[in-house]
């Protein structure tokens, strides 16, 4: 059997320690027990528990297919803690406030016990969903390269090829070969992606675009100089945007992403998530 090089042996042990680190995660949140009554006393026992997870979800890191299943059933479990608080406290939180002028005190302190059992929870959650969201961008960036090495390698090919039958016909001199000399000059070389990326499937989570529009900066002076001259030379284009209205700009973000080129902004997704 072979032996086992320092990287192979260094990249193994990474991987059981990220896969450890995510099965922590996902049993520490199996400890956390759903409150049925409210008990503000306890709250304090309740919260440090519910640090675990959170403390938990930081330590988590999605790097392989193992560790990005488990980030998805910590996630999946995260948001079914937190439906079942939810059910549990809603109908009271519900009747609570309907009675606010007289049980304003109650309404607080409830408000302020179910912060606390789900805060931890839902900022471990919002963690994970980050680190889920830079595997994926790392994913579909690798797939991508892939399919611009794979693209470039196959249109030399074909270019080749295609050199090598001109030079072919080349030979021949016929009237027919000139014809077809100039019909394979004329063909265009068409290449499309070989490589397709697989789809993160978790169950109840999905992530989504979300499209808006900031300042261009480090140099917001230089940027705005760049905006005014571009509406020097466009103002239907341009000019509507030397006001900075915001809903405006947005709305722009939101229906060009990438294309979008306004000098002195710029436009992000800052990406969404659902939980189901």
């Amino acid at each position: 059997m072979p032996t086992k090089t320092k990287a192979q042996q260094s990249k193994e042990v990474m991987t059981k320690a990220t896969t450890r680190e995510a099965s922590e995660a996902v049993k520490a949140l199996n400890k956390l027990k759903v409150p049925n009554t409210v008990d503000v006393a306890e709250a304090g026992k309740r919260k440090t528990k519910a640090m675990e997870v959170y403390e938990r979800a930081v330590a988590l890191e999605v790097t392989d297919a193992a560790s990005l299943e488990l980030a998805g059933v910590f996630v999946n479990k995260c948001t079914a803690y937190v439906k079942a608080v939810d059910e549990n406290f809603n109908p009271l939180e519900t009747k609570l406030r309907a009675a606010k002028k007289a049980a304003t005190e109650a309404v607080s302190e409830f408000v302020s016990f179910k912060s606390t059992i789900n805060g931890p929870v839902l900022e471990g959650r919002a963690i994970v969903d980050g680190k889920i969201r830079v595997y994926e961008a790392a994913e579909k960036k690798r797939v991508d390269d892939l399919n611009a090495k794979a693209i470039a390698d196959a249109k030399k090919k074909a270019e080749d090829d295609r050199k090598k039958q001109i030079d072919e016909l080349k030979e021949q001199g016929t009237p027919e070969a000139k014809d077809a000399i100039k019909a394979l000059k004329e063909e265009p070389v068409e290449i499309k992606p070989v490589f397709v990326p697989e789809p993160t499937k978790i169950a109840g989570l999905s992530h989504g675009e979300a499209w808006t529009s900031d300042i261009d900066r480090p140099d917001p002076d230089k940027a705005l100089f760049a905006l005014i001259q571009a509406a020097v030379k466009d103002f239907d284009r341009y000019g509507k945007f030397l006001e900075p209205n915001w809903t405006r700009i947005n709305t722009e973000a939101r229906n060009e992403k990438a294309k979008f080129d306004v000098p002195g902004y710029r436009a992000y997704d800052k990406g969404k998530t659902s939980h189901r």
